[in-house]
Protein backbone atom coordinates (compact mmCIF):
# COMPACT_ATOMS: atom_id res chain seq x y z
CA UNK A 1 0.00 0.00 0.00
CA UNK A 2 1.51 3.32 -1.00
CA UNK A 3 1.48 6.30 1.29
CA UNK A 4 -0.35 9.31 -0.08
CA UNK A 5 -0.19 12.81 1.32
CA UNK A 6 -3.38 14.48 2.37
CA UNK A 7 -3.62 17.87 0.69
CA UNK A 8 -5.31 20.61 2.66
CA UNK A 9 -5.93 23.23 0.02
CA UNK A 10 -9.01 25.30 -0.64
CA UNK A 11 -9.35 23.67 -4.05
CA UNK A 12 -9.82 20.24 -2.50
CA UNK A 13 -13.41 19.00 -2.80
CA UNK A 14 -12.76 16.64 0.10
CA UNK A 15 -12.08 19.56 2.42
CA UNK A 16 -15.34 21.22 1.42
CA UNK A 17 -17.27 17.99 1.93
CA UNK A 18 -15.69 17.54 5.34
CA UNK A 19 -16.62 21.09 6.31
CA UNK A 20 -20.23 20.47 5.28
CA UNK A 21 -20.44 17.20 7.20
CA UNK A 22 -18.98 18.77 10.35
CA UNK A 23 -21.40 21.68 10.00
CA UNK A 24 -24.36 19.34 9.58
CA UNK A 25 -23.51 17.15 12.53
CA UNK A 26 -22.24 19.69 15.06
CA UNK A 27 -23.91 22.91 13.95
CA UNK A 28 -20.50 24.64 13.92
CA UNK A 29 -20.31 26.95 10.86
CA UNK A 30 -17.24 25.29 9.32
CA UNK A 31 -18.47 25.59 5.73
CA UNK A 32 -18.97 29.32 6.25
CA UNK A 33 -15.30 29.64 7.29
CA UNK A 34 -14.34 27.58 4.25
CA UNK A 35 -16.30 29.89 1.94
CA UNK A 36 -14.81 33.02 3.58
CA UNK A 37 -11.28 31.67 3.17
CA UNK A 38 -11.99 30.80 -0.47
CA UNK A 39 -13.39 34.30 -1.10
CA UNK A 40 -10.29 35.91 0.43
CA UNK A 41 -8.03 33.70 -1.69
CA UNK A 42 -9.96 34.67 -4.83
CA UNK A 43 -9.99 38.36 -3.87
CA UNK A 44 -6.20 38.36 -3.86
CA UNK A 45 -5.96 36.41 -7.13
CA UNK A 46 -4.91 38.41 -10.18
CA UNK A 47 -7.02 36.28 -12.56
CA UNK A 48 -10.05 38.43 -11.76
CA UNK A 49 -10.80 42.05 -12.57
CA UNK A 50 -10.77 44.70 -9.84
CA UNK A 51 -14.55 44.91 -9.49
CA UNK A 52 -14.79 41.12 -9.22
CA UNK A 53 -12.10 41.05 -6.54
CA UNK A 54 -13.90 43.74 -4.55
CA UNK A 55 -17.17 41.82 -4.66
CA UNK A 56 -15.43 38.60 -3.62
CA UNK A 57 -13.82 40.44 -0.72
CA UNK A 58 -17.30 41.56 0.33
CA UNK A 59 -18.60 37.98 0.39
CA UNK A 60 -19.84 37.17 -3.10
CA UNK A 61 -18.75 33.76 -4.32
CA UNK A 62 -16.70 33.04 -7.42
CA UNK A 63 -19.74 31.50 -9.13
CA UNK A 64 -21.77 34.68 -8.59
CA UNK A 65 -19.13 37.09 -9.86
CA UNK A 66 -17.25 35.19 -12.57
CA UNK A 67 -19.09 32.05 -13.63
CA UNK A 68 -16.93 31.58 -16.74
CA UNK A 69 -13.69 31.46 -14.76
CA UNK A 70 -15.26 29.16 -12.17
CA UNK A 71 -16.42 26.74 -14.86
CA UNK A 72 -12.95 26.69 -16.41
CA UNK A 73 -11.32 25.97 -13.06
CA UNK A 74 -13.84 23.23 -12.29
CA UNK A 75 -13.25 21.64 -15.69
CA UNK A 76 -9.48 21.70 -15.23
CA UNK A 77 -9.64 20.13 -11.79
CA UNK A 78 -11.96 17.36 -13.00
CA UNK A 79 -9.77 16.55 -15.99
CA UNK A 80 -6.60 16.57 -13.89
CA UNK A 81 -8.17 14.29 -11.28
CA UNK A 82 -9.27 11.88 -14.02
CA UNK A 83 -5.71 11.82 -15.38
CA UNK A 84 -4.31 11.12 -11.92
CA UNK A 85 -6.76 8.25 -11.42
CA UNK A 86 -5.78 6.74 -14.76
CA UNK A 87 -2.10 6.95 -13.82
CA UNK A 88 -2.72 5.33 -10.45
CA UNK A 89 -4.61 2.39 -11.94
CA UNK A 90 -2.38 -0.50 -12.77
CA UNK A 91 -3.24 -3.33 -15.07
CA UNK A 92 -4.06 -6.44 -13.15
CA UNK A 93 -2.54 -9.65 -14.40
CA UNK A 94 -4.94 -11.94 -16.20
CA UNK A 95 -5.51 -15.25 -14.53
CA UNK A 96 -4.75 -18.01 -16.94
CA UNK A 97 -5.32 -21.75 -16.76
Amino acid sequence: MSKERIQLSLDSPGLEATARVVEATTNIPTHRFFKKANNIKNATDSDFEVWQRILMGLGWSEWDVAPDVAKEKAGKSKSSSKKNKKKKKKKKPAFGL
